[in-house]
This record gives structure tokens, C-alpha cells and sequence, in this order.
């Protein structure tokens, strides 16, 4: 199979997910004649479950643009070719959003950095600035995932702006571990300041259930990595699917 279509393949769930940012705050042209809907499933061991959908009876107005803060991981883990990979789906990212979003670019690492003071559009003189910076920032130490995702939710502008985070890593938060207690607060900051987390994992190693736990509990959506192919002077270098840990 040729590396560049490979090389591509690996940038795909970034379409989607920027795909999913633009039309989260949209709502169908008209209401449903089903308002309401009950589905009933019957599991094997008798068990009965049901679903209960309501639909809104009114029109939505979708959303101008929306505020995107990209949290990307520049911890040791993120070298070679993860970290190319990770670039080049961040540029992806960039492209796939829409000219009235606007983005706000950290490195993540044991504290969050800002690669540009304010947001941007994502096609900008002042994004393009923010890109170098983060691709001249050497990956370094471990990552404190409390310290990210709560710069990421105190971090927004005060305007009424639909508000997305994107994490691009690997979800390992070796230098703080966090507990139930600290992980529920975590969400309940993220939630209350209405920001949906997605991720894309990618490194040698993924934290599954933290990049889950993060896009479930805050209404976004979590991808990872299942092959990486970079293309170096006309050749693909392949690396196996990263572990994930438990």
C-alpha cells in the first residue's frame, strides 16, 4: 500500500472530530413529527432496557464559529515519528475548521504553555506563528493532565462562543496521577465551564481510560491512533499500534 495514502489514513478521525466541532452547535432545519421515541431491548439474561428520545419542537440558530483550544502533549513520550504524526494531524485540525472558529494553541507537558497570547483564526498569520513555536518546543519531562484540562477550561474568552477542547497525546499523567476525587472535580470544572473534550491518542502508550473518561463525561468524542506511517525521503516508516494501558 503506497506511504502517502497511508500517511493520510492516519489523519482521518482529525477530519471527523473538527467535522463534529463545526456541527456540534447546529440543530436539523426543522423539527421532527417524532417527538418522542421508546426503544426496547431484551437482554439474555431477561433483563429489560429502554431508551427514551425527545427531539425539541423548535429551530436552533447554529453557532457563527466556535473557540477551540488545542492542548498538544510535548512530553519525552512524543518523539520520532509520534511526534510527526501528531503535527501533521494538528495541521489537519487546522485546516478542517471553518473561517469564523478561532484557535488558542498550548504545549502540554508538566505545565500548559501558551503558543499564542489569544485566540486565532485557524488559518492566520498569528497561528502560523503559534504552529512554529510549538514545533521548535523540545518534548520534554511528563505530563500533568490536571494542570492541562483545567488551563483548557479557564482559558475560554467571556463571549457566548461555543467551546471545544481538542487533546493531542498520549493521556499519560505521569507527573500527577489523579484519584477519583481528583478526576470527578476535573470533569465537574470542564462541564461547568461547558467544555467538550476530544481526543486523539497517540504515542507509544495510551492512557485508554483517562482519554475515554475525558471525551465521555464532557460530551466529546475520542480517537487514537492505530497505525503510524511517516513518509522520509520517499520511503514509509511504520510503527506497530501503540499499548494501550488499562
Amino acid at each position: 500500500m503506497p506511504t502517502r495514502f497511508l500517511s493520510r489514513m492516519a489523519f482521518l478521525p482529525l477530519a471527523f472530530m473538527a467535522t463534529w466541532m463545526m456541527c456540534a452547535g447546529a440543530v436539523v432545519a426543522g423539527p421532527s413529527p417524532e417527538a418522542a421515541r421508546l426503544d426496547v431491548f431484551s437482554a439474555p439474561d431477561g433483563a429489560t432496557y429502554f431508551a427514551l428520545s425527545l427531539k425539541p419542537g423548535v429551530d436552533v440558530a447554529a453557532p457563527e464559529g466556535s473557540d477551540v483550544i488545542v492542548m498538544f502533549d510535548t512530553s519525552s513520550s512524543q518523539t520520532g515519528a509520534f511526534r510527526e504524526n501528531a503535527l501533521a494531524a494538528l495541521e489537519n485540525l487546522l485546516a478542517n475548521l471553518g473561517p469564523k472558529d478561532r484557535v488558542r494553541l498550548f504545549a502540554v507537558d508538566l505545565n500548559a504553555v501558551a503558543m499564542n497570547p489569544s485566540f486565532a483564526a485557524p488559518k492566520s498569520p498569528e497561528m502560523a506563528e503559534a504552529l512554529a513555536k510549538l514545533k521548535a518546543r523540545v518534548p520534554l519531562g511528563a505530563t500533568n493532565m490536571e494542570a492541562a484540562m483545567t488551563t483548557a477550561a479557564t482559558s475560554f474568552s467571556s463571549e457566548n462562543r461555543p467551546r471545544a477542547c481538542v487533546y493531542l497525546g498520549d493521556g499519560m499523567s505521569a507527573a500527577n496521577v489523579l484519584g477519583t476525587e481528583e478526576f470527578a472535580k476535573l470533569v465537574g470544572t470542564l462541564v461547568n465551564a461547558r467544555v467538550a473534550v476530544s481526543c486523539y491518542g497517540v504515542g507509544p502508550r495510551l492512557d485508554g481510560q483517562m482519554l475515554g473518561a475525558l471525551a465521555g463525561r464532557t460530551g466529546g468524542v475520542v480517537t487514537s491512533q492505530e497505525h503510524v506511517a511517516v513518509v522520509k525521503e520517499g520511503q514509509g516508516q511504520s510503527l506497530a499500534p501503540a499499548e494501550v494501558g488499562q
